[in-house]
């Protein structure tokens, strides 16, 4: 998890690790609201202004495995946000404007790509490609 909140913060996004819902279970998690990680502040809430007109709001989710494929980025005529998956990484990005939108797009997509094919796990599945919260590392 840390990995990610890392890569994210080192092109500009200042996520931190949600600690409260890391602790929940991936099967007790409310879709759409609960996060690993977000720009948001504790528990995605009471996110400074700032940081909503600089960079959207983002929050991203460490599932348990994933699959190898290409970034995938993808946003609905109908709504706001965008929705970027690569192997077991999810990240929505609730943009601030429409003014800025194409900007805060382009930077979570720049983010994301370095975990795009050509990198592979070393395993089949990408279990463990990134590891939610403190998880130790499986063995």
């Amino acid at each position: 998890m840390q990995e990610l909140v890392d890569i994210l913060r080192s092109h500009g996004l200042s996520l931190t690790v949600d600690e409260h819902t890391c602790t929940v279970p991936m099967n007790e998690r409310v879709g759409g609201f609960d996060s690993d990680a977000t720009n948001g502040g504790p528990r995605g809430e009471n996110q400074p202004e700032h940081i909503e007109r600089e960079e959207g709001y983002v929050l991203c989710t460490v599932d348990d495995s994933g699959v190898d494929h290409q970034l995938i980025v993808n946003k609905y005529s109908t709504d706001t946000e965008t929705s970027f998956i690569v192997h077991n990484v999810d990240c929505v990005h609730y943009p601030h404007s429409t003014a800025v939108e194409a900007e805060q797009v382009a930077r979570m997509k720049k983010a994301m790509q370095p975990w795009a094919p050509p990198y592979r796990s070393r395993r089949r599945s990408c279990r463990g490609l990134l590891r939610r919260c403190h998880e130790a590392p499986a063995s």
